[in-house]
């Protein structure tokens, strides 16, 4: 065993790397050679201070880094007025509705009436949850499955009904408030779903570069 092999295995042992000798054949020169266990005394110490030292004080871009990938707030507070106010106008159609004396054709206790009531505070039903919606739009995705499932079955009825001759246009226009309504809260939907991100970061040492398309 010569002093360059023995270096060289133990230049690899340091790095963690295959030995190109015997490891007790490289101990045992070692044991023997003193000029070689002043170099791994010192390669030791300098693998040591290359490995363990202190870490380079850079700068903070958690707070960059975030505020670029967080969803901009959604501007949409007029769609959101214009929702609040149907649904108050739609609950209020279906209160007078619901509150309206029986007509000869709808009288109390009749099939015909609880029909009607029903109706109403469907409609009632359906303005509270527009007006949730409005109010805090986190909910109006869970509201869009039932608005959508319920003016797309509305407007198939009053098409037939409209055909069959047994309603008019205007009283297939007094369905459309919920019309606009389930429209506006699909914009209220897309608005917080497909906000931008905020704006790049500028002038900060280490920015990141931009994401590949």
């Amino acid at each position: 065993m010569d002093c360059e092999t023995s270096r060289e295995a133990l230049s690899a042992r340091l790095d963690g790397e295959a030995e190109p000798a015997l490891r007790e054949h490289v101990d045992r020169h070692l044991a023997q050679c003193g000029e070689c266990r002043q170099w791994h005394t010192q390669a030791v110490q300098l693998t040591r201070r290359l490995r363990v030292r202190p870490v380079a004080t850079g700068p903070d871009l958690a707070a960059a880094v975030l505020a670029r990938h967080r969803p901009a707030k959604a501007d949409d507070t007029g769609t959101r007025a214009a929702l609040g106010v149907l649904a108050l106008v739609i609950g209020g159609l279906g209160m007078a509705e619901l509150l309206a004396e029986p007509g000869p054709v709808h009288q109390a206790g009749t099939t015909s009436s609880r029909l009607v009531q029903e109706t109403a505070t469907c409609t009632l039903a359906l303005a509270v949850g527009l007006f949730v919606a409005a109010a805090r739009p986190r909910y109006a995705a869970a509201m869009l499955p039932v608005m959508v499932c319920f003016t797309g079955v509305l407007t198939v009825l009053a098409a037939l009904d409209l055909a069959a001759g047994l309603v008019t246009v205007s009283d297939v226009l007094a369905h459309l408030p919920v019309l606009v309504a389930s429209g506006l809260l699909y914009a209220v939907y897309r608005s917080r779903r497909c906000a931008a991100p905020a704006a790049a970061f500028d002038g900060l040492p280490g920015q990141l570069p931009e994401p590949a398309p």
